[in-house]
């Protein structure tokens, strides 16, 4: 039972590696396609993100807005 496996000739080889190599070829063309679709929802948040930003708080004090609700309804009133 000593039998010694063949290998693949060498130029069935070289076909399969070439086939296994065009075919990742084309899934990184597709994950590519895939990061430039989600590149472009990320850019589209942050325009969002920035615009409420903008308009929310024309003077841009966001830390000040945080302050003020973490004040409780009393300090609000006070304010």
């Amino acid at each position: 039972m000593t039998e010694e496996m063949e290998l693949p000739q060498s130029e069935s080889l070289l076909t399969e590696i070439l086939g296994l190599l065009q075919s990742l070829a084309t899934n990184m063309d597709e994950v590519k396609a895939e990061i430039q679709k989600i590149n472009t929802e990320i850019r589209a948040i942050h325009s969002r993100v920035d615009r409420v930003i903008s308009d929310g708080f024309p003077d841009g004090d966001l830390i000040g807005h945080k302050k003020f609700h973490l004040k409780g309804v009393f300090g609000r009133l006070f304010h």
